[in-house]
């Protein structure tokens, strides 16, 4: 039996190489991500030179290359990896639990291809849920090349999950946070935490090395300390947004749950693009609005501070994200919901500061984002911090309030489906 001693020394060694390899995770998930995202953006400007099409189909122009993609995506996914279908952090949640973390060394190439077809066809998912199913895999294949026991795999799979976060949103503290809150729910376990912080600071540091937009943050003018009054709005928003959240989950559950089981006769593979198709014909009336919003195609890169738009059309936008983003990723097209989430909590809080003549939109912009965060993802500390993160300390106490608010009354419910890994080849 060892003495004290070397169970120490035993002990420092592994946590040193735990350090190591969190920096390592880190650093290798930096150019995947930023890769995803510029391959993104460069073929949704290839899609859109399909708008010569308009004087022929008018606003509907984007439904052939919408169709188009997901068909490529069923064809790629249903056949090569159907795990890789969906989000992508509820595939990376249910293999933490059920499978030690690990992954096929193929989900992750099909993830990253099916991504960019998906998101850079037009559709207005974003890139951080299945980022983090990348940063997972990343982390997979540094397990190979190295020898790591189950305990230590499954840290570095959070790892991996923390860097993809950190790298797209530039909050390094929220991100280390979301990895550990999203997979074990009411706990934090700080053996793991710690090791995520490091890979998430060292993916902050590299991409902001490197001149990769790493931050969202709100960069305006001063705002007011936070007043009484101030608050009843502050709960208002809170309340109503995660309202829509939860029907946002639901609709969201109930076109999955159909188009499982719905009996294809083996053609499964045409579930994405009926999905796109849908979404296609109901994004066409809007698409240019939303374009210029950044909200299709791998945008969600700004913090929307304030919009001028109608308000009847500020509404349209925020249900037609919602409804088209259900039923891509609910037919299985490969696109996250993350910050679909966000922006549908940031504009919320546009929405009700423009309808109540609020002065200071952003204060309920950024407790749209916190409550629409925390009610989908039951993540509360992390959907806190991310909020702070990215608007400074005048959101520490609305953000802390909506994502008490979101966890409330959104408990019970998560917007990410169970993964049944006995129906996947």
């Amino acid at each position: 039996m060892p003495d004290e001693k070397d169970v120490i020394v035993s002990v420092t060694a592994h946590g040193m190489k735990m350090i190591l390899l969190s920096l390592m995770i880190g650093v290798l998930v930096v150019p995947i991500i930023i890769s995803l995202s510029w391959l993104t953006t460069e073929y949704f400007s290839l899609v859109s030179q399909a708008e010569f099409l308009s004087p022929y189909l008018g606003r509907g122009w984007i439904i052939p290359p919408m169709l188009l993609g997901g068909l490529v995506v069923g064809l790629i996914v249903h056949r090569l990896a159907p795990e890789a279908q969906g989000p992508g952090a509820h595939v990376v949640i249910a293999a933490f639990h059920k499978r030690e973390g690990k992954l096929r060394k193929r989900t992750g190439f099909i993830k990253f291809i099916a991504t960019i077809i998906t998101v850079g066809s037009g559709s207005p998912n974003g890139l951080v849920s299945p980022s983090t199913l990348l940063g997972n895999s990343i982390s997979g294949y540094v397990e190979r090349f190295l020898k790591i026991d189950d305990d230590s795999r499954k840290t570095l799979a959070l790892c991996g999950m923390a860097a993809a976060l950190s790298t797209l949103l530039g909050a390094p503290l929220g991100a280390a946070v979301f990895a550990v809150e999203v997979v074990y729910g009411d706990r934090i376990l700080y053996r793991r935490f710690f090791y995520c912080l490091i890979s998430s600071i060292a993916a902050y540091l590299l991409a902001l090395w490197v001149g990769f937009r790493t931050s969202i943050i709100f960069l305006g003018g001063s705002l007011p300390e936070i007043s009484p009054e101030i608050m009843l709005y502050v709960i208002a928003t809170a309340l109503i947004v995660t309202a829509l959240n939860i029907l946002y989950i639901r609709l969201y559950q109930n076109v999955h749950d159909f188009f499982l089981s719905w009996s294809w006769k083996g053609r499964n593979w045409l579930e994405p693009s009926m999905g796109m198709l849908i979404a296609a014909v109901l994004m066409a009336p809007l698409f240019t609005t939303m374009r210029s919003m950044g909200v299709v195609g791998g945008g969600y890169t700004r913090i929307i501070e304030s919009t001028d738009l109608h308000i009847i059309t500020l509404t349209g936008v925020i249900l037609t994200v919602i409804i088209a983003t259900a039923f891509i990723t609910g037919t299985g097209g490969s696109g996250g919901l993350f910050m679909p989430i966000m922006f549908i909590g940031n504009l919320m809080g546009l929405l009700i500061a423009s309808l109540s003549s609020f002065p200071h939109p952003v204060i309920l912009a950024a407790v749209g984002i916190s409550a629409s965060l925390c009610t989908t993802l039951n993540i509360p500390l992390a959907s806190a911090l991310i909020s702070i993160e990215l608007f400074g300390p005048v959101a520490i106490l609305p953000s802390v309030v909506g994502a008490l608010i979101g966890y409330i009354f959104g408990k019970k419910y998560t917007i990410y489906h169970e993964i049944r890994w006995n129906k996947l080849k």
